[in-house]
């Protein structure tokens, strides 16, 4: 159950990558190209992406314990 998962949340991962353009090298290098033709759409999806996991982790915590574990280990 683990790998099946894992894999679902790799898929979802790739999926929102894909549909937001950054698996496009120019749509990256864009991004580092502060001083030319500057894109900043890759400031968007990473606050999507940190405001998703800080939801995801508030419910996540909540649990008395994890899915597939005995306890949480966080660093």
């Amino acid at each position: 159950m683990k790998l099946v998962s894992a894999f679902l949340i790799g898929l979802v991962f790739g999926t929102g990558i894909v549909l937001s353009g950054m698996a496009n090298p120019a749509k990256v290098i864009g991004f580092f190209d502060i001083a030319g033709n500057w894109d900043p759409s890759l400031i968007f999806v990473m606050a999507s992406a940190m405001l998703t996991a800080m939801i995801g982790y508030r419910f996540v915590l909540k649990r008395p314990r994890p899915v597939f574990e005995r306890e949480f280990t966080l660093p």
